[in-house]
């Protein structure tokens, strides 16, 4: 009796419990379409193999450490560099990469950083250079710490978008800067949020913080609390917010 009180998940805690069980096989398979009712038994699951395509498992042989039939209990390189991609798409250099287990440290080369070193398990969950991480950050920043942090020139982009909220039907217009790429930046929003990019302008780091200030200080009358509120929701109006201007 237990054991059947361990299988009334929900649709997340189902996902995070095959994940931890099945361990690294879980590294090829796309969860998004998973809808789980509490009760495995009988209960297909629609699943996808990054490598092999979609396909329909019982929901308890996920939770028996089985994962995609057709691949093998360990990574090859290339289907780990190919995890590694979809995560990060071309922003790292991956060609120092020795694959040798999801526990091994592997090298990686970051295009504003240089070479760093990384627990291959932690690359293909999204994790990529900690420098970086501390520039997600650089919003806050005055233009003088960033002057002083020697930063002022790093490649930037000053960005105009419209989110659409799938929980409420809310239009939300943002501005920010990003050092990662648009698409990058906003990864983590698209399960929840449609996402339409306005208008974006390249430039340093220090210029695009400076035109940020402005159109935050022009746009005041129009600023937006959205009602889901997520990471960077200071900067959100009720219209959308043209670059040109600036």
């Amino acid at each position: 009796m237990a054991y059947k009180k361990r299988l009334k998940f929900t649709t997340e805690t189902f996902i995070d419990e095959v994940k931890k069980r099945i361990g690294e096989k879980a590294l090829t398979l796309d969860f998004s379409k998973v809808v789980f009712d509490g009760s495995s038994k009988g209960k297909r699951v629609k699943m996808r193999c990054t490598i092999h395509g979609p396909f329909e498992p019982e929901a308890r042989t996920l939770l028996d450490k089985r994962g995609c039939p057709k691949c093998r209990n360990r990574l090859s390189q290339s289907q780990f560099l190919k995890n590694v991609i979809e995560k990060h798409g071309e922003k790292y250099d991956l060609t120092n990469i020795e694959y040798n287990g999801i526990n091994e440290i592997v090298k990686v080369g970051c295009p504003i950083h240089g070479e760093f070193e990384t627990v291959a398990y932690y690359l293909s969950q999204g994790r990529g250079c900690q420098k970086c991480v501390g520039l997600a950050g650089l919003n806050h920043y005055s233009e003088e710490q960033i002057s002083k942090l020697g930063l002022s020139e790093i490649a930037c982009i000053l960005y105009s978008i419209k989110l659409i909220d799938k929980t409420n039907n809310q239009t939300i217009y943002k501005i920010g800067i990003t050092t990662k790429g648009i698409e990058y930046r906003f990864e983590s929003l698209k399960r929840t949020h449609t996402i339409e990019i306005i208008d974006f302008k390249e430039s340093s780091l220090s210029e695009c913080k400076l035109l940020e200030i402005k159109l935050l200080k022009d746009n005041l009358e129009y600023k937006l609390i959205p009602e889901n509120k997520f990471s960077g929701f200071t900067e959100c109006f009720v219209k959308p917010i043209e670059l040109r201007s600036v």
